[in-house]
């Protein structure tokens, strides 16, 4: 389990978690996309952040990773004042007042600002993607050449593509 998964599975099983009308699942989802936008994005973890950082999560890099039929979406704001109050009980966020004020400004549009984003600018799965293969395996040298010769690679087909 990833630390992100772990920290937000240990919020929606703590008192402020529950607190939030939803089910377990759908509040460690958002949160893990908060997480996300939180390392990823701005590069920092959640309780080094200040108000700006916290505005600029909210309204440009969560919108683009959530989609506007996703059940948390309405209740985001509230979702990410519940998770900053667990912080607040769990270690130390030096500008939690900051935060606060910024959450509660801002909370509000976040759902508008999900909607407001277009699909083609949406970050989906971050997962690494796989590299391409070849279809076949690599000629060497001195392997038989592919063109049925009978002839080395290397005296056949090699010097006929230089």
């Amino acid at each position: 389990m990833s630390s992100r998964r772990l920290e937000a599975v240990r919020f929606a099983e703590s008192a402020h978690g529950r607190r939030v009308d939803l089910s377990k699942d759908v509040v460690i989802d958002a949160v893990e996309r908060f997480l996300e936008a939180c390392y990823q994005d701005a590069g920092a973890a959640p309780e080094k952040l200040d108000g700006d950082q916290v505005r600029e999560i909210a309204l440009t890099h969560l919108p683009r990773r959530c989609f506007p039929k996703e059940p948390f979406v309405p209740q985001l704001g509230a979702i990410l004042a519940a998770f900053f109050d667990h912080l607040e009980e769990t270690t130390l966020v030096p500008q939690l007042f900051e935060i606060r004020r910024t959450l509660a400004d801002v909370g509000a549009r976040i759902p508008e600002a999900v909607r407001s984003v277009p699909d083609g600018e949406r970050r989906g799965d971050d997962s690494p993607r796989k590299p391409i293969r070849r279809p076949s395996d690599k000629v060497g040298r001195n392997d038989p050449c592919p063109c049925g010769s009978g002839k080395k690679y290397k005296q056949c087909c090699l010097k006929l593509g230089s």
